[in-house]
């Protein structure tokens, strides 16, 4: 039993009450197992390694083009860098978020719930400062929001979740819609206390001003796309944006590409003199009947078939059918 004391450490107490010092019993070695460990199934880790590792990689891609985006928006230099990408439990994360804080409450549609696109006082004064001509260099950070400061980011947030849209297009098309803006993290309870979700931490700099900037993704809303949160499916996605942006340069420019179009009618063989003997007004017979159709030709390849008509006081061609590939015309 382990608090029954052996003999040796009542020797040593009666020892220490008479001589007066203070002697600690000495506590048995235990054996230790360090192959043992306790594990709770319901804190059971949802987000695999390589899911963690693309997420982390399209934060990157986010943060870079944000990092541009916001020095040229604020006329100052911005810098954006990832500091972290974890998994942690959203009420750990909800409980944890500063106040005053901004706290956007995103839709992610087309999957199902809420994502949290939160951004520290500081930063949120720093932008506004710049907007304003300003420098960021505010450091009362206790300041509450007032309606012009959140009106204003009402237009600045959706320009930045665009730019999170377009980093998560390899992977899945989401359309980021900002449903509302809090500031108190008591009005953002989007999920359950104990849902796993992804925390996505950045880093913010602006001029003086360095601070956070967090997204919180819960596990529910990732789910649907596990599958496609892999190092293949990155690649995958990759190449298939690269072949949209070729399909579409080349679709453009052939859109603009100019081409010879022509109707004619039969042909006709006639003499060199009879040739040099035309004036205007003389007529020219050829075997094409009035009801018969009229080839049209793009780039002397016969295209469409048109009927003879006028409009205008013009001659004009009305098409009436397209000529398939694979039909033999004869270009005669």
């Amino acid at each position: 039993m382990a608090n029954v004391l052996t003999q040796s450490e009542i020797d040593a107490l009666l020892n220490s009450l008479t001589s007066g010092e203070d002697v600690q019993p000495e506590k048995e070695e235990q054996p230790s197992d360090q192959a043992v460990r306790l594990y709770d199934f319901r804190t059971a880790n949802k987000f695999s390694k390589e899911q963690m590792r693309t997420l982390h990689t399209i934060s990157d891609n986010f943060a870079t083009v944000l990092s541009t985006r916001m020095t040229g928006m604020l006329r100052t230099l911005s810098e954006v860098t990832v500091i972290s990408v974890e998994e942690q439990s959203f009420g750990e994360f909800n409980n944890s978020i500063p106040l005053p804080a901004l706290i956007a409450v995103v839709n992610a549609q087309p999957l199902n719930g809420s994502m949290i696109f939160q951004m520290s006082s500081s930063v949120v004064y720093g932008i506004i400062s710049c907007l304003f001509g300003g420098t960021a260099d505010y450091t009362d950070e206790s300041k509450p929001f007032s309606e012009i400061d959140l009106a204003l980011m009402q237009n600045v947030i959706p320009q930045y979740l665009k730019i999170l849209e377009d980093s998560w297009e390899r992977v899945a098309k989401l359309r980021l819609k900002l449903d509302r803006i809090e500031t108190s993290p008591q009005f953002t309870q989007i999920a359950a206390a104990n849902e796993p979700s992804a925390l996505i931490t950045f880093n913010v700099k602006i001029d003086s001003i360095e601070d956070m900037m967090t997204i919180c993704m819960p596990h529910f809303i990732i789910q649907p796309l596990s599958k496609q949160l892999n190092s293949t499916a990155w690649a995958l996605g990759e190449q298939g944006l690269v072949k949209r942006e070729r399909d579409l340069k080349l679709e453009s420019q052939v859109l603009e590409t100019k081409v010879s179009l022509r109707a004619r009618l039969q042909s006709s063989r006639i003499t060199m003199a009879e040739l040099l003997r035309m004036k205007p007004g003389d007529i020219l017979c050829t075997s094409h009947r009035i009801d018969d159709f009229v080839l049209m030709d793009v780039e002397k390849i016969p295209k469409f078939k048109a009927v003879l008509g006028k409009a205008d006081e013009k001659r004009v061609v009305q098409i009436a059918k397209i000529i398939k590939e694979q039909e033999n015309i004869e270009r005669q």
